[in-house]
């Protein structure tokens, strides 16, 4: 069901027609990777949505829970407790937002980060363990 639910979400993402870029750090075979966490030591996966303005929705896929609030106030952050095995954030900007980003950020890996600009624009940013 969860594995359904972030196929769901990134068709979604790319069903878009706004602008959608989408990095994550890879960690180097002879090269540790420079990008740390930005999480204090501890269980909890955090899920941030940036930009300006009030996002339309953001929704939480949390290991196969899903929650919605409408006319979310940018910034906004939220601690998932524990160590979910699947994590996904999605945003959908307003009619006046310009650009809209969001980041999982798991203890001990590279944060996961995502934007798209444009009115109405949708971002997702997924992470597993």
């Amino acid at each position: 069901m969860a594995r359904s639910l972030v196929v769901a979400l990134l068709s979604l993402a790319t069903a878009c027609t706004k602008t959608v870029t989408m990095t994550t750090a890879a960690p180097s075979s002879t090269v540790a990777p420079t990008t740390t966490s930005t999480l204090p030591a501890g269980p909890g996966v955090t899920v941030k949505v940036t930009g300006t303005g009030t996002a339309a929705s953001v929704t939480i896929l949390d290991d196969g829970q899903q929650s919605q609030q409408q006319g979310v106030a940018l910034p906004y952050t939220e601690i998932l407790p524990g160590d979910p095995s699947v994590v996904g954030i999605t945003a959908h900007g307003g009619d006046a937002t310009a650009t809209i980003s969001c980041e999982v950020d798991r203890p001990g890996k590279p944060p996961v980060t995502g934007t798209a600009s444009g009115p109405y624009s949708v971002v997702t940013c997924n992470s597993t363990t």
